[in-house]
This record gives structure tokens, C-alpha cells and sequence, in this order.
């Protein structure tokens, strides 16, 4: 009794077999395709190009030909562009440096875009984010008698640093972009004037151009008698008595 049971499941699991898979021969035998023509597209500088190929929507089935006898995968149809667009993910703008917005770049044409098809075209300017502080550029200073030069460089007041290029890649000390100058000043220290002896402030002495300054940098120049202090006692003439 129970073989005949076991029996009888298997005949009807296989009727119910033959039945669904005649019924989809028959769906498919019934299906006519409804083709839609798309003429070739060349394929462009940074943009994919397309054969032509024949689409029926009811099965979403590409062909190479009208009848719809061929059938072929959309991605075997597709021209590849001359250049393939470069993706950059971008970055934040930092204390001196500016940021980007993710873009695609395609070198054939030089140009920038905000979408991974290259249909959204923009100017690389529209994609930077700006920096907290804008680079200062000072240009070469040349060194004089006694005093220091400067290099050109770029500095950043957010961070107080200086940099050799505009960019702000290139740090540098402030130290090595001192260009020395031809002549040392002298520093004398003040002397107090004593009795009948001239006293003098301090000062700092150029021997090139023989100058004197009230500051190390020598920058303010001074005459020589102005740095004098007078002495208590002046000192009283008296010609020789025979």
C-alpha cells in the first residue's frame, strides 16, 4: 500500500513537470517580439558610442537584426570612447591649501565634469573649495649694505608659515630665505658721559657706508652727534703763560 502511495506522488509530481514546462513552451512559442531600431552612435571623446541594434521591450532582448533572430547582450554593442574619464574623489580645503569636489576628468579634451557619464560639464574653478587663509606672496627683496635681503616665498598667517611655491607644498624656515647682507653692524653699548668726556647712546655702526642706526636692523639712521651726551664739565681753553 505504501509503495503504491510513493508510486502515485512520483506520477503526478512528474504530470505536474510535463505541464508547467509544455505551458512555458507554449508562452514562448506565443511571444512575438516588438522591435524598436536604434541607429549606430559613434563613440565620442570621453563618451561610450553604440552599434545598431534592434530592442524588444516585452523581453527585454537586444538583436542584431531586424527579425529578431540574433540576440546579443547591450554591453557587446557598446563602442568604447577614445578616452576613459578619470576619477577624482576629491578633498577638504585645509589652513592655506584649497579643497576639490569629486569630478571626472577627461585629458583629451581637458575638461571637468560632476558626473561619471561626462555629461555635466564645469569649470575646474567651480570645484575648488577655498582655503581658510589665502597665501601672502612677497617677492624677492635683494640684500643691501647692512642689510638683509628676503627670497620670494608665500606665507600663511593661519599657521605662520612660509612657502616657496604658491600652491603651499613646500615649507620652508624663515631662516633660509634670509639673503645675508654685505656689511655687519657694529653694536656699540651706551657709555655715560663722565666729567669732562662725552658720553653715547647706544648705537649700531655700518663701516661701508659709514652710517649709524638706533636699531640692530639699521633702519634708522642717525648723525653721530646726535648720539652724543654731553659731558658735566666742558673743558675751558687757556693759552700758555710765558
Amino acid at each position: 500500500m505504501k509503495i503504491m502511495r510513493n508510486l502515485l506522488v512520483v506520477i503526478l509530481a512528474v504530470f505536474m513537470l510535463t505541464c508547467l514546462t509544455v505551458a512555458a513552451s507554449a508562452e514562448e512559442a506565443e511571444h512575438v517580439h516588438t522591435l524598436t531600431y536604434s541607429e549606430a552612435v559613434e563613440a565620442g571623446c570621453h563618451t561610450n558610442g553604440m552599434q545598431e541594434y534592434w530592442y524588444c521591450e516585452g523581453c527585454d532582448c537586444y538583436f542584431t537584426d531586424s527579425e529578431g533572430k540574433y540576440n546579443i547582450a547591450r554591453l557587446s554593442l557598446v563602442i568604447p570612447a577614445e578616452n576613459a574619464l578619470v576619477h577624482d574623489e576629491g578633498y577638504e580645503a585645509g589652513c592655506h591649501s584649497n579643497g576639490l569636489l569629486e569630478n571626472w576628468y577627461c585629458e583629451g579634451c581637458d575638461c571637468y565634469f560632476t558626473d561619471a557619464e561626462g555629461k555635466y560639464n564645469t569649470a575646474r574653478l567651480s570645484l575648488v573649495i577655498p582655503c581658510e587663509n589665502a597665501l601672502v606672496h612677497n617677492e624677492t627683496v635683494e640684500a643691501g649694505c647692512h642689510t638683509n635681503g628676503m627670497l620670494e616665498n608665500w606665507y600663511c598667517e593661519g599657521c605662520d608659515c612660509y612657502f616657496t611655491d604658491a600652491e603651499g607644498k613646500y615649507n620652508i624656515a624663515r631662516l633660509s630665505l634670509v639673503i645675508p647682507a654685505s656689511s655687519a653692524l657694529e653694536h656699540f653699548e651706551a657709555t655715560e658721559p663722565y666729567c669732562h668726556v662725552n658720553g653715547m647712546q647706544e648705537h649700531w655702526y655700518c663701516a661701508e657706508c659709514n652710517c649709524y642706526f638706533t636699531d640692530a636692523e639699521g633702519k634708522f639712521n642717525i648723525a653721530y652727534k646726535s648720539l652724543t651726551i654731553p659731558a658735566e664739565v666742558t673743558l675751558e681753553y687757556s693759552e700758555a703763560v710765558e
